[in-house]
């Protein structure tokens, strides 16, 4: 059970707002360079996949030693992290082409080009709630 007071639970909030910037940062910019430079209609759906192979690996390094700060174990828990982080990611890959066509349709025509960005976000939030137990229970638990 979290507590409010858990240090845990507050460093993996601090340390997941980083990593959500970053990601999200990475997919924003790849969305942004596709779409002025080739026009390339799902380029959310290949920014969405480049930007978590790089963010993943970043996130894993950041909660192994900012947060959870196990020893040893190194390549079993990044392994163990793919996992966590891979499935979060693969429910929010199937998420997005949803939230993209749910913000399409809502927003107004001269705010249309967002709908990639606002549904980014919101995938990607819903990812970083799940992702802490997956962690907890599974990544970093030393059994």
């Amino acid at each position: 059970m979290i507590k409010i007071g858990d240090r845990q639970f507050i460093k993996y909030i601090i340390v997941g707002i980083w990593n959500t910037v970053f990601g999200y940062m990475i997919y924003a910019l790849l969305t942004w360079f596709l779409d002025s430079h080739y026009n390339f209609r799902y380029s959310y759906m290949f920014s969405f996949i480049v930007s978590n192979f790089i963010s993943i690996s970043q996130a894993f390094v950041a909660h192994k030693f900012l947060v959870f700060k196990t020893k040893g174990n190194f390549w079993k828990e990044y392994k163990k992290g793919w996992i966590v982080y891979g499935s979060t990611a693969l429910m929010s890959f199937i998420a997005l082409p949803f939230f993209v066509e749910l913000f399409g349709y809502i927003f107004p025509e001269p705010y249309k080009w967002l709908d990639k960005y606002i549904g980014g976000i919101s995938v990607t939030g819903l990812a970083a709630i799940g992702s802490f137990f997956g962690h907890k229970k599974i990544t970093f638990n030393t059994f």
